[in-house]
């Protein structure tokens, strides 16, 4: 009896304990989640922030929505972003959205709790209930949509805004969704329907901020590459799923949403990069645009804005997409490797993919793939005798293929101004030719590539004369040996701009028969 009560007892204390560690935990989950700033505290700092930078030039007119980055190094870039949308715009609402970058949402889309509080120097943002309630209600994004509460602290896709928007937005109501990264087909329909029923529920007097850092992970020149690919995207009004940014969800749900309000006018009001600010050729860099977009209400605000912007030190060229090429390209060299011509380039983050040409270029894909997704086309290995068209920025990319058996008879196509146009001569195994032998080419195509399927010859390319470059030669050499010997070249990028013509080539050399990663760092 004596031990059953002991026993008992003990039971009870157990209980109890038990009772009261659920209780603390009940009160500890039910009190609101705070969320801290960048610098947190340091209202010293803030101050110093707000009052260092001057706010850029732009239209004066009311923006639709904006881009605006979220890497810290770009702190005084962005409060001048603000500080001169601030004197457009006064939003009765604010949907800042940006990248999930730690994967902590449970669906794809993700929302604040609404005892979440989103702080800043000057108070804390007032969360708009209502619309989280409208999207939570909508039926269209049912199993698409999870509200959660701790995710928030840690993500700086949105904590490195709230000190900008309290200062400058301070009667804004406020509402941040995360979007899941490498998101599928299903996921981006349901980001367009997001941003569809956005467009239907969002007062006239809104503002949508995407908060998007763009190039990672590659040295300054290649992020200068990207960063051509993605600005014609982006003023050109094309789809932006597979440009080199850390999330084309964003942007994606970003360019429905200014299509569904009618801001069709996108304006660049400045470009910024690692460099600018860790000036090292070899830097890892992330890259940085500040864009605005408006309605064809705004054209003669946006016409006095391009032209004073030249007098100031903000990249906001904008290039004439009817009037000019523009296209960013990457050609590699000989090697069987079945890639043929890419216009996009995904990573293959489990390694589970079955293409033999993902397998093949997964090392010079690089960290996240990054270094192949940021370019309009990639030409590796096009089958001879085809040809591949594909109009972009107002620009026509044509590459025809042709076995050197069959070159004496080709007759190419007249060159046409809005084009530019690529030639691929395959040379047959065991077979003598030289790059010089098809030099009357260059009068019909801006580049000639001379390879070999089989990597018995390196291939070779000649970029025929461009503005203000003359006729050049580049070593391409030999990207893969299936009999796994060394190999060594380059491979060649390409990019024309508003008039302009620019190449670089990144050179490598591998002993196990596999091109590398081309000046990148490594996971």
């Amino acid at each position: 009896m004596r031990l059953r009560a002991v026993f008992g007892a003990v039971l009870l204390t157990a209980a109890a304990l038990v009772f009261s560690c659920s209780s603390m935990r009940r009160a500890a989950d039910s009190a609101p989640v705070r969320v801290a700033y960048q610098y947190p505290g340091d209202t010293g700092m803030w101050k110093h922030i707000f009052s260092a930078s001057d706010a850029y030039l732009v239209p004066q007119a009311a923006p639709a929505s904006l881009i605006i980055p979220h890497h810290d190094i770009t702190v005084s870039q962005q409060n001048s972003m603000y500080k001169a949308a601030a004197r457009c715009v006064q939003p009765d609402v604010i949907v800042l959205v940006g990248p999930d970058h730690y994967e902590q949402g449970k669906a794809c889309i993700a929302l604040p709790a609404d005892d979440v509080e989103f702080t800043a120097p000057d108070g804390i943002l007032p969360l708009d209930t209502a619309l989280l309630g409208r999207i939570q209600a909508d039926e269209r994004l049912n199993g698409f949509v999870s509200v959660q509460r701790a995710m928030w602290k840690g993500d700086h896709a949105v904590y490195s805004h709230t000190p900008f928007l309290k200062k400058y937005f301070p009667e804004a109501a406020f509402l941040p969704i995360l979007l899941k990264p490498l998101a599928m087909d299903d996921e981006y329909k349901a980001f367009g329907t997001l941003a569809q029923l956005l467009a239907e529920v969002l007062p006239q007097n809104s503002l949508v901020i995407a908060s998007v850092d763009f190039s990672h992970y590659q040295i300054p020149r290649v992020t200068a590459l990207h960063d051509h690919a993605t600005r014609d995207t982006i003023q050109n009004r094309e789809p932006p799923r597979f440009i080199e940014v850390d999330s084309p969800e964003t942007l994606t749900l970003l360019d429905t949403y200014n299509r569904l309000r009618a801001a069709v006018c996108p304006v660049l009001i400045d470009m910024t990069s690692t460099y600018d600010f860790i000036p090292d050729d070899m830097v890892e860099s992330t890259s940085h645009q500040y864009w605005a977009f408006y309605p064809e209400t705004a054209a003669r605000a946006i016409a006095l804005f391009r032209d004073g912007v030249a007098a100031t030190g903000q990249r906001a060229e904008c290039a004439d997409y009817a009037r000019t090429r523009n296209q960013t390209i990457l050609v590699c060299g000989s090697g069987p490797l079945h890639a043929g011509i890419r216009t996009s380039w995904t990573w293959d983050r489990y390694r589970t993919a079955a293409d033999p040409a993902e397998v093949l270029l997964r090392n010079l894909a690089g960290k996240e793939a990054r270094f192949l997704s940021g370019f309009d086309a990639l030409i590796f290995d096009p089958e001879p005798g085809s040809t591949f068209t594909r109009t972009l920025h107002g620009t026509t990319l044509r590459v025809d293929s042709v076995s050197c058996a069959d070159a004496e008879n080709f007759a190419p196509p007249p060159k046409e101004r809005q084009t530019v146009a690529v030639l691929v001569l395959s040379a047959e195994s065991g077979s003598s030719h030289s790059l010089a032998e098809y030099g009357h080419f260059a009068a019909c195509y801006d580049v000639i590539v001379l390879r070999s399927d089989d990597a018995s010859i390196p291939a070779e390319a000649l970029i025929a004369e461009q503005p203000g470059s003359p006729r050049t030669t580049v070593q391409l050499g030999t990207c893969y040996d299936p009999a796994g010997g060394a190999v060594s070249g380059a491979v060649l990028a390409l990019n024309w701009y508003n008039g302009r013509f620019h190449a670089e080539s990144f050179s490598y050399e591998a002993a196990d028969g596999i091109i590398p990663a081309i000046h990148q760092f490594p996971e």
